[in-house]
């Protein structure tokens, strides 16, 4: 669960901050949605980064902990609904806004899982807990399972965003 509480935090915090130095960027991602109208687009595009800052700022206090990872269910079952809708109403493939400009994310199936996979490991620690103290192997793990995972996500959404989307979307690698 401590995986959960370094690269979550990290996760957000980064995510707000390309949403707030590329903020024309976002807010042009947010209006592409269509969902929005205009002045909900400009309140949204201040309130996202914001809410992003703050779930990261609550999973470093443990104090906060619980408080975060309930912002992060917000949130990503927010992001996560909005993607299922624009999946479902058939559009061209837009920008997610997730990162700004330089990772484009478009909006397809496979980033709808990556946010499921996020929302599982938001909701994972929510759940009871054995309470045994750290073993020495824990302490030495956790730091190299949350790197780990941190390339793999990075790997993820560099796959997504690159030109290999063709391929993912292929159904027969032969085509």
């Amino acid at each position: 669960m401590i995986q959960s509480f370094i690269f979550l935090p990290s996760f957000f915090f980064n995510s707000g901050l390309q949403k707030w130095i590329h903020h024309r960027y976002f807010v042009l991602s947010l209006a592409g949605y269509r969902l929005f109208p205009g002045k909900l687009v400009a309140i949204l595009s201040f309130l996202i980064p914001l809410s992003e800052w703050a779930t990261s700022l609550c999973l470093l206090f443990p104090g906060g902990q619980t408080y975060g990872l309930i912002l992060a269910l917000g949130l990503l079952g927010i992001f996560s609904l909005v993607i299922f809708i624009k999946l479902l109403q058939g559009e061209e493939p837009t920008d997610c806004g997730c990162f700004g400009p330089g990772l484009k994310l478009e909006l397809f199936w496979i980033l709808l899982l990556r946010n499921l996979v996020l929302f599982g490991m938001s909701a994972l620690p929510l759940f009871p807990q054995s309470h045994r103290p750290l073993t020495f192997w824990d302490q030495l793990l956790s730091p190299w399972i949350t790197f780990v995972f941190c390339l793999t996500f990075a790997a993820w959404n560099r796959i997504l965003s690159n030109n290999s989307l063709p391929l993912l979307k292929k159904k027969n690698l032969y085509e």
